[in-house]
């Protein structure tokens, strides 16, 4: 029988001058941010947004010291800064439609991008508090992850997929 009696991961980016994190920044990262590939084909194709467009977390607090850029996304104008008013928006490969291709050759940043069709974001991190479940240090683990799923008349709609982005 599997038990767990404590935590040794938290919410947030970490600072990445000193793998710190402060409880702000954890309560502000304690959700997952959802999106769909429909959601942001309407988007590019029509300008209507939605808050998971407009919210959607593709930059860092610099100040704050973190990664310039978290969750993938397509940069419009090339600035380097999220801005949907811009036109940029989560990074579905929209340009080839296929899962290695225009996307991250043509202002996707960084290059990485989302997949599925419905797709759950998130970052985490080994620093936010004690390690209460394992007892160990943490060593400054931040780790970018989303899983995702396709609409589809097979098997492969009842699956989930995940994928991590790991940094120390």
């Amino acid at each position: 029988v599997y038990r767990q009696s404590g935590n040794d991961f938290w919410p947030g980016p970490l600072d990445t001058s000193n793998a710190s994190v402060d409880l702000d920044v954890c309560a502000k990262y304690d959700k997952h941010f959802r999106i769909t590939r429909k959601e942001v084909e309407t988007f590019v194709s029509s300008g209507v947004t939605t808050p998971a467009i407009t919210n959607w977390p593709g930059n860092g607090d610099v100040s704050l010291g973190q990664a310039q850029y978290l969750a993938p996304f397509f940069d419009n104008n090339g600035d380097g800064i999220y801005t949907s008013s811009a036109g940029d928006y989560p990074g579905y490969d929209l340009v080839s439609g296929d899962a290695y291709g225009d996307c991250q050759l043509v202002n996707c940043i960084p290059v990485d991008q989302l997949f599925g069709d419905e797709t759950l974001w998130w970052v985490f991190n080994d620093k936010g508090n004690i390690h209460g479940e394992t007892g160990g240090e943490p060593i400054g683990l931040e780790i970018r992850a989303q899983a995702f799923g396709f609409f589809t008349d097979d098997e492969i709609n009842n699956m989930t997929f995940y994928n991590y982005r790991i940094f120390n």
